[in-house]
Protein backbone atom coordinates (compact mmCIF):
# COMPACT_ATOMS: atom_id res chain seq x y z
CA UNK A 1 0.00 0.00 0.00
CA UNK A 2 1.62 3.30 -1.26
CA UNK A 3 -1.66 5.87 -0.64
CA UNK A 4 -2.96 6.86 2.87
CA UNK A 5 -5.72 9.51 4.17
CA UNK A 6 -6.23 11.35 7.31
CA UNK A 7 -8.83 13.14 8.14
CA UNK A 8 -8.79 15.93 10.75
CA UNK A 9 -12.69 17.49 11.16
CA UNK A 10 -14.21 19.41 13.95
CA UNK A 11 -12.18 17.79 16.65
CA UNK A 12 -8.82 16.53 17.35
CA UNK A 13 -7.72 13.40 15.90
CA UNK A 14 -4.67 12.07 17.44
CA UNK A 15 -3.34 10.08 14.50
CA UNK A 16 -3.54 12.81 12.33
CA UNK A 17 -1.84 15.73 14.56
CA UNK A 18 0.88 12.54 14.89
CA UNK A 19 1.70 11.62 11.35
CA UNK A 20 1.25 15.60 10.14
CA UNK A 21 2.80 17.45 13.13
CA UNK A 22 -0.26 20.19 12.75
CA UNK A 23 -3.83 20.28 13.93
CA UNK A 24 -5.76 22.21 11.44
CA UNK A 25 -9.77 21.55 11.09
CA UNK A 26 -10.97 19.90 8.13
CA UNK A 27 -7.96 19.35 6.49
CA UNK A 28 -6.59 15.99 4.54
CA UNK A 29 -3.18 14.61 4.95
CA UNK A 30 -2.25 12.84 1.67
CA UNK A 31 0.67 10.26 1.58
CA UNK A 32 1.58 8.62 -1.67
CA UNK A 33 5.09 7.10 -3.09
CA UNK A 34 5.65 10.76 -4.67
CA UNK A 35 4.08 13.32 -2.27
CA UNK A 36 3.11 14.48 1.24
CA UNK A 37 0.43 17.27 1.48
CA UNK A 38 -2.07 18.79 3.47
CA UNK A 39 -5.16 19.58 2.08
CA UNK A 40 -6.99 22.07 3.87
CA UNK A 41 -9.77 24.51 3.04
CA UNK A 42 -8.78 27.77 1.61
CA UNK A 43 -9.23 30.17 4.38
CA UNK A 44 -6.67 27.69 6.46
CA UNK A 45 -4.17 27.77 3.87
CA UNK A 46 -1.72 30.35 5.10
CA UNK A 47 -2.08 29.14 8.64
CA UNK A 48 -1.03 25.82 7.28
CA UNK A 49 1.68 27.10 5.44
CA UNK A 50 3.12 28.27 8.78
CA UNK A 51 2.74 25.07 10.54
CA UNK A 52 3.06 21.85 8.24
CA UNK A 53 6.62 20.94 6.84
CA UNK A 54 5.70 19.99 3.43
CA UNK A 55 3.22 21.48 0.17
CA UNK A 56 -0.45 22.82 1.48
CA UNK A 57 -2.87 22.41 -1.07
CA UNK A 58 -6.25 24.32 -0.57
CA UNK A 59 -9.77 23.05 -1.53
CA UNK A 60 -13.25 24.74 -2.37
CA UNK A 61 -16.40 23.10 -2.23
CA UNK A 62 -15.52 19.88 -3.57
CA UNK A 63 -12.54 18.19 -2.04
CA UNK A 64 -12.56 14.57 -2.95
CA UNK A 65 -11.70 16.13 -6.54
CA UNK A 66 -8.65 17.41 -5.34
CA UNK A 67 -7.95 14.22 -3.28
CA UNK A 68 -8.06 11.57 -6.50
CA UNK A 69 -5.44 14.06 -8.25
CA UNK A 70 -3.33 13.37 -5.35
CA UNK A 71 -4.02 9.53 -4.91
CA UNK A 72 -3.60 7.58 -7.47
CA UNK A 73 -7.11 5.03 -7.35
CA UNK A 74 -5.37 1.70 -8.99
CA UNK A 75 -3.74 1.97 -5.79
CA UNK A 76 -5.35 0.53 -2.61
CA UNK A 77 -6.45 3.93 -0.36
CA UNK A 78 -5.34 3.45 3.43
CA UNK A 79 -7.61 5.45 5.86
CA UNK A 80 -8.08 5.63 9.20
CA UNK A 81 -12.16 3.51 9.94
CA UNK A 82 -12.15 4.87 13.56
CA UNK A 83 -12.02 8.97 13.19
CA UNK A 84 -13.21 8.83 9.49
CA UNK A 85 -17.25 10.07 9.21
CA UNK A 86 -19.26 7.70 7.24
CA UNK A 87 -20.19 10.46 5.03
CA UNK A 88 -16.27 10.94 3.32
CA UNK A 89 -15.87 6.73 3.56
CA UNK A 90 -19.05 6.45 1.21
CA UNK A 91 -17.52 9.31 -1.34
CA UNK A 92 -14.11 7.93 -1.23
CA UNK A 93 -15.58 4.32 -1.83
CA UNK A 94 -17.23 5.14 -4.72
CA UNK A 95 -14.43 6.00 -6.19
CA UNK A 96 -11.15 3.85 -4.55
CA UNK A 97 -12.52 0.56 -4.84
CA UNK A 98 -9.10 -0.99 -2.46
CA UNK A 99 -9.68 0.59 0.80
CA UNK A 100 -7.78 -0.72 3.77
CA UNK A 101 -8.33 0.61 7.68
CA UNK A 102 -4.77 1.46 9.03
CA UNK A 103 -6.32 2.70 12.24
CA UNK A 104 -4.77 -0.30 14.24
CA UNK A 105 -1.11 0.29 12.79
CA UNK A 106 -1.45 4.05 13.28
CA UNK A 107 -2.39 3.66 16.92
CA UNK A 108 0.45 1.08 17.91
CA UNK A 109 2.81 3.49 16.40
CA UNK A 110 1.93 6.24 18.22
CA UNK A 111 2.14 3.87 21.43
CA UNK A 112 6.06 3.66 21.14
CA UNK A 113 6.91 7.40 23.13
CA UNK A 114 10.04 9.29 22.04
CA UNK A 115 11.94 11.57 24.31
CA UNK A 116 10.32 14.71 23.42
CA UNK A 117 6.77 12.89 24.08
CA UNK A 118 7.49 11.87 27.49
CA UNK A 119 9.22 15.02 28.17
CA UNK A 120 5.83 16.65 27.68
CA UNK A 121 4.02 13.76 29.16
CA UNK A 122 5.89 14.24 32.19
CA UNK A 123 5.53 17.91 32.78
CA UNK A 124 1.67 17.41 32.34
CA UNK A 125 1.42 14.40 35.28
CA UNK A 126 3.80 16.84 37.46
CA UNK A 127 1.21 19.44 36.71
CA UNK A 128 -1.77 17.32 37.06
CA UNK A 129 0.15 15.94 40.97
CA UNK A 130 0.37 19.67 41.92
CA UNK A 131 -3.03 20.22 41.21
CA UNK A 132 -4.72 17.50 42.91
CA UNK A 133 -2.71 17.86 46.30
CA UNK A 134 -3.33 21.57 46.46
CA UNK A 135 -7.10 21.20 46.34
CA UNK A 136 -6.95 17.50 47.84
CA UNK A 137 -5.36 19.65 51.05
CA UNK A 138 -7.67 22.45 51.13
CA UNK A 139 -10.69 21.33 49.55
CA UNK A 140 -13.58 23.14 48.44
CA UNK A 141 -17.52 23.01 50.50
CA UNK A 142 -18.91 20.76 47.67
CA UNK A 143 -17.76 18.35 45.14
CA UNK A 144 -18.57 20.47 42.45
CA UNK A 145 -16.93 23.10 43.46
CA UNK A 146 -13.64 21.37 44.17
CA UNK A 147 -13.68 19.75 40.65
CA UNK A 148 -14.45 23.68 39.47
CA UNK A 149 -11.43 24.55 41.26
CA UNK A 150 -9.14 21.59 39.63
CA UNK A 151 -10.61 23.41 36.03
CA UNK A 152 -9.28 26.69 37.07
CA UNK A 153 -5.87 26.07 38.48
CA UNK A 154 -5.45 24.04 35.22
CA UNK A 155 -6.03 27.12 32.74
CA UNK A 156 -4.17 29.33 35.19
CA UNK A 157 -1.33 27.49 34.52
CA UNK A 158 -1.53 27.08 30.60
CA UNK A 159 -2.68 24.11 30.46
CA UNK A 160 -6.22 22.39 29.73
CA UNK A 161 -7.95 19.54 31.41
CA UNK A 162 -7.53 16.56 29.70
CA UNK A 163 -11.08 14.88 30.41
CA UNK A 164 -13.83 16.26 32.90
CA UNK A 165 -12.96 15.61 37.13
CA UNK A 166 -14.00 13.12 38.92
CA UNK A 167 -14.08 14.15 42.60
CA UNK A 168 -16.04 12.11 44.65
CA UNK A 169 -16.53 11.81 48.66
CA UNK A 170 -17.92 9.36 50.86
CA UNK A 171 -20.41 6.71 49.32
CA UNK A 172 -19.93 8.38 45.89
CA UNK A 173 -16.76 6.66 45.82
CA UNK A 174 -17.89 3.87 45.43
CA UNK A 175 -18.86 4.43 41.97
CA UNK A 176 -15.91 4.38 39.32
CA UNK A 177 -17.19 6.65 36.83
CA UNK A 178 -18.97 9.24 38.47
CA UNK A 179 -19.96 12.75 38.03
CA UNK A 180 -19.53 15.51 40.44
CA UNK A 181 -22.76 17.07 42.27
CA UNK A 182 -22.91 19.84 45.28
CA UNK A 183 -22.52 16.79 47.84
CA UNK A 184 -20.48 18.16 50.79
CA UNK A 185 -17.13 17.17 50.46
CA UNK A 186 -16.26 13.77 53.43
CA UNK A 187 -14.29 10.87 54.34
CA UNK A 188 -13.19 9.55 51.72
CA UNK A 189 -12.24 12.22 49.21
CA UNK A 190 -11.11 10.44 45.78
CA UNK A 191 -9.90 12.73 42.71
CA UNK A 192 -9.18 11.29 38.97
CA UNK A 193 -7.92 13.96 36.92
CA UNK A 194 -5.24 14.72 33.82
CA UNK A 195 -4.42 17.95 32.67
CA UNK A 196 -3.26 18.16 28.58
CA UNK A 197 -0.05 20.18 27.60
CA UNK A 198 1.20 20.93 24.25
CA UNK A 199 -1.69 17.61 22.95
CA UNK A 200 0.11 15.12 25.48
CA UNK A 201 -2.11 13.90 28.23
CA UNK A 202 -1.75 12.90 31.66
CA UNK A 203 -3.97 10.83 34.09
CA UNK A 204 -3.36 10.80 38.33
CA UNK A 205 -5.92 9.61 41.02
CA UNK A 206 -5.61 10.47 44.44
CA UNK A 207 -7.54 9.64 47.68
CA UNK A 208 -7.70 12.04 50.81
CA UNK A 209 -9.06 12.53 54.61
CA UNK A 210 -8.77 8.62 54.85
CA UNK A 211 -9.95 7.11 58.06
CA UNK A 212 -7.16 4.27 59.55
CA UNK A 213 -9.13 1.16 57.88
CA UNK A 214 -8.99 2.71 54.52
CA UNK A 215 -5.17 4.08 54.71
CA UNK A 216 -4.72 0.32 55.05
CA UNK A 217 -6.81 -0.21 52.16
CA UNK A 218 -5.28 2.49 50.51
CA UNK A 219 -1.68 1.33 51.39
CA UNK A 220 -2.31 -2.03 49.51
CA UNK A 221 -2.97 -0.51 46.20
CA UNK A 222 0.17 1.28 46.79
CA UNK A 223 1.68 -2.51 46.96
CA UNK A 224 0.06 -3.44 43.96
CA UNK A 225 1.26 -0.67 42.06
CA UNK A 226 4.72 -1.29 43.21
CA UNK A 227 4.72 -4.70 42.87
CA UNK A 228 3.99 -4.50 38.92
CA UNK A 229 6.51 -1.61 38.53
CA UNK A 230 9.09 -3.59 39.89
CA UNK A 231 7.77 -6.73 38.25
CA UNK A 232 7.35 -5.21 34.88
CA UNK A 233 10.67 -6.04 33.36
CA UNK A 234 9.24 -9.91 33.33
CA UNK A 235 6.15 -8.93 31.29
CA UNK A 236 5.66 -8.65 27.68
CA UNK A 237 1.87 -8.01 27.19
CA UNK A 238 -0.81 -6.26 28.65
CA UNK A 239 -2.25 -9.05 29.34
CA UNK A 240 0.74 -10.27 31.31
CA UNK A 241 0.34 -7.27 33.31
CA UNK A 242 -3.56 -8.08 33.65
CA UNK A 243 -2.38 -11.69 35.10
CA UNK A 244 -0.10 -9.99 37.56
CA UNK A 245 -2.49 -7.82 38.68
CA UNK A 246 -4.80 -10.28 39.04
CA UNK A 247 -2.12 -12.28 41.61
CA UNK A 248 -0.85 -9.07 43.57
CA UNK A 249 -4.94 -8.63 44.23
CA UNK A 250 -5.50 -11.89 45.78
CA UNK A 251 -1.71 -11.23 48.03
CA UNK A 252 -3.39 -8.39 49.28
CA UNK A 253 -6.77 -9.96 49.88
CA UNK A 254 -8.42 -7.53 47.76
CA UNK A 255 -11.37 -8.03 44.71
CA UNK A 256 -10.37 -6.86 41.45
CA UNK A 257 -12.15 -4.16 39.95
CA UNK A 258 -14.77 -4.48 36.94
CA UNK A 259 -12.33 -2.06 35.32
CA UNK A 260 -8.98 -2.95 33.85
CA UNK A 261 -5.46 -1.99 35.81
CA UNK A 262 -4.82 0.64 33.44
CA UNK A 263 -4.62 1.93 29.81
CA UNK A 264 -2.40 3.39 27.43
CA UNK A 265 -1.85 7.33 27.38
CA UNK A 266 -0.36 9.78 25.56
CA UNK A 267 -2.42 12.23 23.00
CA UNK A 268 -5.32 9.97 23.91
CA UNK A 269 -6.37 10.03 27.37
CA UNK A 270 -6.91 6.34 26.76
CA UNK A 271 -4.96 4.38 23.45
CA UNK A 272 -2.42 1.60 23.25
CA UNK A 273 -1.17 -0.43 24.78
CA UNK A 274 -4.68 -2.16 26.52
CA UNK A 275 -3.79 -3.54 29.85
CA UNK A 276 -6.93 -6.04 29.94
CA UNK A 277 -6.68 -9.70 30.17
CA UNK A 278 -6.83 -10.51 26.78
CA UNK A 279 -4.11 -8.10 25.13
CA UNK A 280 -1.30 -8.46 23.26
CA UNK A 281 -0.33 -5.45 23.05
CA UNK A 282 3.64 -5.30 23.68
CA UNK A 283 4.74 -2.83 26.94
CA UNK A 284 8.17 -2.43 25.68
CA UNK A 285 8.03 1.26 24.94
CA UNK A 286 4.76 2.45 25.96
CA UNK A 287 3.50 4.81 28.25
CA UNK A 288 0.18 4.46 30.79
CA UNK A 289 -1.53 5.31 33.40
CA UNK A 290 -1.59 2.56 36.55
CA UNK A 291 -5.02 2.28 38.46
CA UNK A 292 -5.16 -0.37 41.07
CA UNK A 293 -8.79 0.45 43.12
CA UNK A 294 -10.82 -1.10 45.16
CA UNK A 295 -15.08 -0.73 45.52
CA UNK A 296 -17.36 -1.41 48.65
CA UNK A 297 -20.61 -1.27 47.38
CA UNK A 298 -22.68 0.84 49.62
CA UNK A 299 -19.68 2.00 51.68
CA UNK A 300 -16.71 3.71 49.59
CA UNK A 301 -14.17 2.79 47.14
CA UNK A 302 -10.31 3.87 46.72
CA UNK A 303 -7.90 4.10 43.60
CA UNK A 304 -4.77 5.22 43.36
CA UNK A 305 -3.70 5.93 39.73
CA UNK A 306 -0.21 7.04 38.09
CA UNK A 307 1.42 7.35 35.15
CA UNK A 308 4.48 5.09 33.93
CA UNK A 309 7.03 4.90 31.01
CA UNK A 310 8.34 1.18 30.37
CA UNK A 311 11.71 1.41 28.05
CA UNK A 312 11.85 -2.62 28.08
CA UNK A 313 14.61 -2.34 31.14
CA UNK A 314 12.40 -0.87 33.55
CA UNK A 315 9.30 1.47 34.51
CA UNK A 316 9.63 4.77 35.56
CA UNK A 317 6.88 7.09 37.14
CA UNK A 318 6.16 10.28 35.46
Amino acid sequence: MTNWLLYRGDEFNANFFYQSGVDVDHSFLLVSREQRALLVPEMNKEYAESLFNGEVLSYGKKPMESISKTLKKSETLGLDFRSLPASIYARLSSQYKKTKDISEELAEERSLKGKKELSKIRKAAKLSRRIICAAGDYPEPTEQETAKELILSTYSADAEPAFKPIVSSGLNTSYPHYTPTFAKISSPLLMDYGVKLDHYNSDLTRCFFLSREQRKIYNKLKRISAGIVDQLPELETGGDLAKLAKALYKKEGLSHPLHSIGHGIGLEVHEKPSLSASSKDSLAGATFALEPAVYFSGKYGLRYENVLHFDGNRAKAL
